[in-house]
């Protein structure tokens, strides 16, 4: 399994959000989908789960209905959940990459980066991730950009 983000009002290191991803991450990775965020959060004796799942060839909305059942099975065995209340949803192309493994997860799609100093966004098909760095190809010429200098990044998508 690739290495999932996982996120929580409590934090990343939040036992119960430990506990959560233990129960969800095989879930997703059986039904042949990649985990690319795992939200929790928990108000007033319930908790919300927000499961984002990613496949080249796409996520329909029986996709995440199955996986929705699925997934919340297996959270019946983690305690201190109580009531649960879950979404389980593509990441969608306009959202904006939140963590490093992104850019492994859609390799050879096209991306929009905007870069620490610049106005406009640069566009090109996401070649490689590695090192600390991406590597675009741009109307035939490939860019290398450091992860660091890249403020946003997201699919890019014609419209």
């Amino acid at each position: 399994m690739k290495t999932a983000a996982t996120w929580a009002a409590a934090g990343p290191d939040s036992p119960l959000l430990k506990a959560i991803s233990a129960e969800v991450a095989p879930v997703v990775d059986g039904q042949g989908f990649q985990l690319v965020e795992l939200t929790h959060l928990k108000s007033r004796g319930a908790a919300f789960v927000r499961v984002l799942v990613y496949r080249p060839e796409g996520v329909s909305a029986e996709d995440c209905g199955r996986l929705g059942r699925a997934i919340l099975f297996a959270l019946l065995v983690v305690p201190g959940l109580g009531e649960i209340s879950l979404e389980v949803s593509s990441p969608g192309t306009d959202r904006e990459f939140r963590f490093r493994h992104e850019f492994d997860l859609f390799l050879g799609r096209d991306i929009a980066v905007l870069l620490e100093e610049a106005t406009e966004w640069q566009t090109g098909v996401l070649m490689g991730a590695e090192g600390g760095g991406v590597r675009l190809n741009v109307d035939g010429r490939e860019l290398k950009i450091k992860l660091s200098h890249i403020r946003r990044a997201r699919l890019h998508t014609l419209k």
